[in-house]
């Protein structure tokens, strides 16, 4: 299964629990921050972590969360 880990990070500490889910996801995992994410639909499998901005996703992430569809 073809797995990408995408994060947006203010503070570092999303980007560190990414790295971390990445570590044991194997080898066919990807890891990249949203501004320079690929096509999700290239992937079986799309985590995503997120920085909160007034109880709903940062703007970046929920840009790229629009183009995820059957996963």
């Amino acid at each position: 299964m073809k797995t990408l880990v995408v994060y947006s990070s203010r503070t570092g500490n999303t980007k560190m629990v990414a790295e971390a889910i990445f570590e044991v996801m194997g080898q066919n995992a990807v890891i990249a921050p949203v501004q320079t994410a690929p096509d999700p639909q290239d992937f079986d499998l799309v985590i995503i972590g997120f920085w909160v901005d007034k109880g709903i996703p940062d703007n970046t992430a929920r840009q790229y969360m629009a183009k995820i569809s059957g996963k």
